[in-house]
């Protein structure tokens, strides 16, 4: 038999199969050093009795309470005991995330003795009387009466034991079921279960919860992004019943508190690698984490946050390619309503784009008959429960009145690319009952009747652009737009073998920018691309321009010929000068890339990006030997830097143009083919 229970405390090596998501992301982050509550996994194979709402067997609860009494808060708490006490939180973790679709039992453990402990340790009786009272309406609402363990509610063990029960039952849930169908997720797998010592996010002011993504779903903008509300708990964030704010009211309200989370989501992103959604908790100014995951994106935000990640060489071009997959045409032809003249019956947040039609109802039920007679159906609720989701698989769009871009309906929805518009205020969308809507889930926009759509959708922005051409060459780091034509000017034009390489480095680029990065005039450069063009070396579609197989072959040629008219201690001595600012060029890019919004933080970035420009006068000194001087590294780092302080924010690390970040990765790039290294083998 399966070992019963896994203390999670960062040394497992257990996967995420044999672990449940949820559960590996604990054990991950303590790894990481993350602030995270204690915690314990109860395994899927050893909860087999607990199917369609069993009971745990004797062997299994004494197993339970011996792992329970194991358990220790980093302040000493002891689960059962009245003072100082210790409550729980029984969630569900199966291996696939199924977002909503399993319970959860909050402040297991409360007692009568418990709630006079916790009013006495926080000298609130209110506080105290709350959590019991929620344990209370939530044990009642889980777990069975007939539970076939008498009454537990006086019993902390007995309360655990039947919550372990409950939440592993509710895998085969009705909800459960439908949304594994809809997934082609498998039926017999069973549920992980976590249990995890409470944070308290209803505690104080200075306590509260939230969500938060190292870059937003819906567009893949590189800041931090979420919601938060205070003296609450997530069960309540997520059902969209609270009045939330954004992240950026949390560092106004705890600003220690949102700088450690800025660092912790930025750092979980760099170790998955990916865009990270993570739950976290507020108790009295404390920060914890409960559990992250990938993050679950729009096709714009997938390409988007593909390319950045490419371009800050997290990942490499061909993985933001296999991983974007169809996001780019997708977003492409993602239909838009053509507005018409008269103004939205109702408006809220655009939680997943798309165009959805059809009679508005109010029932989840009511939904599935109709769609299964053919009909068209938008669900409206007032907010979001997981039962809801049999309407949302029926349904061609969602609206809810209550909850913001990070609640249950909105993650369900962007997950099953369903059109949701949410928060939309009270009394709007539930009063639509029974008449036909059009929905446009990027606007955040709901109009009377069937609205006119623009099936060519938009046109693909430069991150589209920039996969294609990954797809379709070998080397490619692009970045596509450019800076003014007027930034040229040191000569009268750049010798091809130069004007190759850039191109070859850049993958799809302008004329204009290739001009900016060699300091020459752009009437030149076109008319050398053009000349580069009859050769055969490079071609040119929609503006940009790529080299061709010829072109490649010619830039590896020159690439060979440089490496070899290098001087060997010299490459190595200025690859190491490279490497001892890289990490610190990383951390202020990503510095202001999760804080460029807030102007005070941005600031501060962009002053230690400074002090590390001012730093770089041996690396100058030691390009200046080097065949790639040529390619005018100082001369467009400094330029980049001097823009970006005279307010021109993009310099900093837009990908579109010859921003600081974008011409250090290009120089990167460089000292990495004269060496012939790639970036793995650099690192190892």
């Amino acid at each position: 038999m399966a070992e019963f229970s896994l203390s999670l405390d960062g040394s497992l090596a257990n996967s995420r199969d044999e672990l449940g998501g949820k559960a590996w992301s604990i054990n991950r982050m303590l790894r990481l050093g993350l602030p995270v509550p204690a915690a314990f996994v109860l395994t899927a194979e050893a909860l087999g009795a607990c199917r369609r709402g069993g009971t745990l067997s004797e062997a299994a609860r004494e197993e339970l309470r011996r792992a329970a009494r194991r358990l220790r808060h980093d302040d000493g708490r002891r689960f059962g005991s009245a003072r100082r006490p210790l409550l729980l939180a029984v969630r569900s973790g199966a291996a696939v995330s199924m977002p909503g679709m399993m319970d959860t039992v909050l402040n297991v453990g409360v007692t009568n003795a418990v709630e006079r402990g916790l009013a006495q340790e926080t000298g609130s009786r209110a506080f105290a009387a709350e959590v019991r009272a929620r344990f209370r309406e939530q044990f009642d609402r889980v777990v069975s009466p007939s539970d076939g363990d008498g009454d537990p509610l006086s019993d902390p063990y007995r309360q655990l034991s039947a919550a372990v029960a409950a939440v592993a039952g509710s895998y085969y849930s009705d909800r459960a079921r439908a949304y594994r169908g809809r997934k082609g997720l498998a039926e017999d797998t069973g549920t992980h279960v976590i249990v995890q010592a409470m944070v308290f996010g209803n505690r104080d002011a200075r306590s509260g919860t939230g969500i938060a993504c190292s870059r937003n779903p819906l567009t893949g903008e590189p800041a931090l992004w979420g919601e938060w509300a205070g003296r609450s708990q997530g069960a309540q964030l997520m059902a969209g019943g609270l009045r939330t704010a954004p992240l950026s009211a949390l560092a106004e309200d705890l600003p220690e508190a949102h700088a450690q989370l800025a660092e912790a989501v930025t750092r979980l992103e760099r170790d998955q690698r990916r865009v990270v959604e993570v739950e976290f908790t507020i108790d009295s100014g404390r920060l914890w984490l409960l559990q992250f995951r990938a993050a679950r994106l729009t096709p714009r935000a997938e390409a988007r946050a593909a390319v950045a990640l490419a371009l800050e060489g997290v990942i490499d071009r061909a993985e933001a390619v296999r991983r974007a997959g169809g996001a780019a045409d997708a977003e492409r032809a993602a239909v838009r309503v053509v507005r018409p003249a008269c103004p939205p019956v109702a408006a809220g947040a655009g939680a997943c784009p798309g165009v959805g039609s059809g009679l508005v109802v109010l029932d989840p039920e009511e939904a599935r008959v109709r769609s299964e007679r053919g009909e068209h159906v938008v669900l409206a609720r007032p907010d979001s429960s997981p039962d809801d989701v049999v309407g949302m698989l029926a349904a061609t769009a969602v609206l809810t009145e209550r909850g913001g871009p990070a609640s249950h309906a909105a993650v369900v929805c962007r997950e099953l690319g369903r059109p949701a518009v949410v928060g939309c205020g009270a009394a709007t969308v539930t009063t639509l009952a029974g008449t036909w809507v059009t929905v446009d889930g990027a606007l955040g926009e709901v109009w009377s009747g069937r609205v006119p759509v623009d099936e060519a959708g938009e046109h693909g922005g430069p991150e589209s652009e920039l996969l294609r051409a990954w797809a379709s060459a070998e080397m490619a780091p692009p970045h596509a737009g450019a800076f003014r034509s007027g930034d040229a000017g040191e000569a009268d034009e750049a010798d091809e073998d130069t004007l190759l390489r850039v191109v070859g480095l850049k993958g799809a680029v302008a004329p204009d920018v290739v001009a900016s990065a060699l300091g020459v005039p752009v009437e030149g450069v076109g008319e050398q691309l053009a000349s580069l063009r009859d050769g055969g070396f490079c071609d040119e579609r929609g503006g940009y321009v790529r080299l061709t197989e010829a072109g490649r072959v010619r830039s590896r040629e020159i690439l060979a010929a440089e490496r070899s008219a290098c001087d060997a201690a010299m490459l190595e001595r200025c690859h190491t000068a490279f490497r001892s600012h890289n990490e610190a060029v990383k951390q202020a890019v990503t510095g202001w890339q999760t804080r460029a919004g807030e102007s005070e933080h941005a600031g501060v970035a962009l002053d230690r990006l400074g002090a590390i420009h001012r730093r770089l006068g041996e690396l100058f000194a030691l390009l200046g030997e080097l065949p790639l001087s040529k390619r005018r590294y100082p001369q467009r780092l400094s330029a980049a830097l001097g823009r970006a302080e005279s307010g021109e924010r993009g310099c900093v690390a837009d990908p579109r143009i010859d921003s600081f970040h974008t011409v250090w990765f290009e120089l990167h790039q460089e000292l990495l083919d004269l060496l012939g290294l790639d970036r793995e083998s650099e690192t190892g």
